[in-house]
């Protein structure tokens, strides 16, 4: 399995405070046979990282708990409040604190996340209407939206029912965190960048074309681009934009909406150092279901739209480097094998994976046979080695990993280091937010509290 620590005796060394801690055991065992009646205990801690993954090795799992495991379900917490789905009232949410007090009332069918302040909150019914409320729980605005997404950077994606059969359904605007309307409801989905608003119009009547519309982040529209139906964030001022849904390929644009790389990719990653992830799809044999497999060849292109690197590459997920590395993976199917590249193209770690993921604080999750899980360092070293059953990428200090067996997995997290910072304990847990975890536990869910990490190794 690979998830036990085998020392045997002969390797084993005791440190002076432990051979102490024996002898005074033995001492004292002497004493109680000959009617003395003292008894002592003393133990050595062994760091989390060496522990067992055994469930003995731990305590009961309620001992771990800082908010009780009572919940149907729960959210993560964002600035100090957490989504909650109550046995009282299941059919409601509502909002705790972090001692576990139920401040905001279970009183609405569904909800989003607190940010900035605000969280979208679903009012009348399952098919009622959104509003956003604040940290007391008051409304603050609407209630009139049919949809309504959290709030980024002072602005959140909003959506209304039209009858036009041109949008077929919901059209999507942007409101500030005052209410007011930056761009109105009119387009079929919008994306919020950092630096603009996309305004995607989907048309599919005969003979239509969709189109794209940029705004500032202020709604002051900047351009337009016929036959688009999508657009990436700007990247050293470049952005991809994907043609209408009957062609689907991309092309490059700069931030004026002009044109400056003509040739178009089916698949175009943002521009990092002057490049980019581009390549092109092939079909391949059918499936089992009958489809023709997609196979596709990626390589690295220049502002120029030139390739710098041969597409000899299956696949570039997320297709952007991370801490200074691209993972890519070279063949198709069980031959895969996946390595980084650097912005030249070069393998900095050799494609000998089954799974290579992205970067994260110096770390990628990694597996030589697809079924053991770790994590590499920027060399290709594993420093924790593959044990797990999967595992979540590093983010603060900490990753949720999973051990055990197919049919009966456990949550656990760990640290940089590889020990444990929450027990092999639990059903399911959900990456940390704010000092807390919320874990499952017999279909309940509450939450476990994230030690602050020790400042030596």
């Amino acid at each position: 399995m690979g998830w036990f620590m085998r020392i045997s005796f002969v390797q084993l060394r005791l440190s002076p405070s432990v051979r102490l801690c024996v002898t005074m055991q033995i001492a004292l065992l002497v004493l109680v046979i000959e009617g003395a009646g003292a008894l002592l205990s003393c133990s050595s801690q062994t760091p989390a990282g060496q522990q067992s993954a055994q469930k003995t090795s731990w305590a009961t799992p309620l001992s771990y708990m800082a908010i009780e495991s009572k919940y149907i379900s729960a959210n993560s917490f964002h600035e100090g409040l957490a989504a909650v789905q109550t046995t009282e009232n299941p059919q409601r949410w509502g909002f705790i604190d972090k001692e576990g007090r139920l401040v905001i009332p279970a009183d609405f069918w569904t909800v989003g996340d607190f940010s900035e302040g605000l969280a979208p909150v679903l009012i009348g019914g399952p098919h009622g209407l959104w509003a956003y409320i604040d940290g007391q729980g008051k409304i603050v605005i609407g209630p009139k939206y049919d949809s309504a997404d959290t709030f980024e950077n002072g602005l959140a994606v909003v959506g209304t029912l039209q009858q036009d059969d041109r949008t077929r359904g919901l059209a999507y605007g942007v409101i500030a965190t005052n209410g007011a309307a930056v761009l109105s409801p009119r387009c079929s989905w919008v994306d919020l960048h950092d630096d603009g608003i996309v305004c995607e119009h989907w048309l599919f009547r005969p003979n239509e074309k969709s189109f794209i519309e940029y705004y500032s982040r202020e709604g002051k529209k900047l351009f337009e681009l016929r036959d688009a139906q999508s657009m990436s964030p700007f990247s050293e001022g470049l952005s991809g934009v994907s043609t209408s849904l009957s062609e689907g390929r991309e092309r490059v644009i700069n931030t004026s909406g002009k044109i400056v790389i003509a040739k178009t990719y089916d698949w175009l990653g943002r521009f990092d150092s002057g490049v980019a992830v581009a390549g092109y799809g092939t079909e391949g044999p059918k499936d089992e279901h009958g489809l023709p497999q997609r196979y596709f060849h990626l390589g690295l292109i220049n502002r120029r739209g030139e390739y710098v690197t041969p597409p000899v590459w299956s696949s570039a997920i997320p297709a952007t480097f991370e801490e200074g590395l691209l993972t890519v993976t070279i063949g198709e199917g069980n031959e895969a094998r996946s390595g980084a590249v650097d912005h030249r193209g070069y393998f900095v770690i050799p494609p000998k994976y089954a799974y290579l993921n992205r970067f994260s604080e110096g770390l990628a999750a990694a597996s030589l046979d697809g079924t053991h899980f770790g994590f590499i360092d920027r060399s290709g070293v594993f420093v924790i080695p593959p044990q797990f059953q999967d595992v979540d990428e590093f983010t603060n200090g900490n990753a949720v990993v999973l051990v055990g067996s197919a049919d009966q997995k456990h949550a656990c997290i760990i640290d940089v280091k590889g020990r444990y910072v929450v027990p092999c304990l639990f059903d399911e847990i959900r990456r940390p937010s704010e000092g807390f975890a919320a874990v499952t536990l017999n279909k309940k869910v509450g939450f476990v509290r994230i030690p602050e990490r020790s400042k030596t190794p």
